[in-house]
């Protein structure tokens, strides 16, 4: 029903990498929209042209320095978040993600979309959280079953704030 979501959605005043109606994935993936952007890259919507099934692609932007001034190693960042992804992903509540590669000197991860908005957006903006303490409660222990999953992996995540987890097509039901 829910399922936890890694997702950047920090503003940026940078531009997007990618221009919408852009083909990824030598051609595979349509870019449909932009659904956020973090500090090392963007996320989009993209569909695949083949079977129309949607995804969440994120893009890590070339040339990023640290707040120190220090230019990272995107390509080495790209495969280390790759492999972590990797070894997590095939939980209820971890996002999977599909694959990772290079183009046109880019690195890709894609991964599956989650439609439902951030957990914060769910909490603030919208009433599917409003007097539902069983809505509430099974969200918040499929948090903990993800963060416990990860940390049974090995993984720490450095990055867990109510804007990141991602909820997968909420109903109010």
């Amino acid at each position: 029903f829910y399922t936890t979501c890694y997702r950047h959605n920090m503003p940026s005043q940078k531009p997007s990498p990618l221009p919408i109606g852009s083909l990824v994935d030598c051609g595979r993936l349509e870019i449909l929209s932009e659904i956020g952007k973090g500090a090392f890259g963007a996320v989009y919507c993209a569909q695949d042209v083949y079977d129309g099934r949607l995804y969440a692609v994120k893009c890590l932007l070339p040339n990023r320095r640290t707040r120190k001034g220090k230019l990272l190693n995107v390509a080495k960042l790209f495969e280390h978040e790759a492999k972590l992804h990797a070894a997590a992903s095939g939980h209820d509540n971890i996002l999977t993600i599909h694959r990772a590669f290079v183009e046109n000197g880019l690195h890709f991860l894609v991964f599956d979309l989650c439609e439902g908005g951030d957990l914060l957006s769910n909490i603030s903006g919208r009433p599917f959280f409003w007097r539902r303490d069983d809505v509430v409660k099974r969200t918040i222990l499929q948090i903990i079953d993800g963060v416990a999953h990860i940390h049974e992996q090995g993984i720490a995540h450095r990055d867990l704030k109510v804007c990141v987890p991602s909820m997968r097509r909420p109903s109010l039901r």
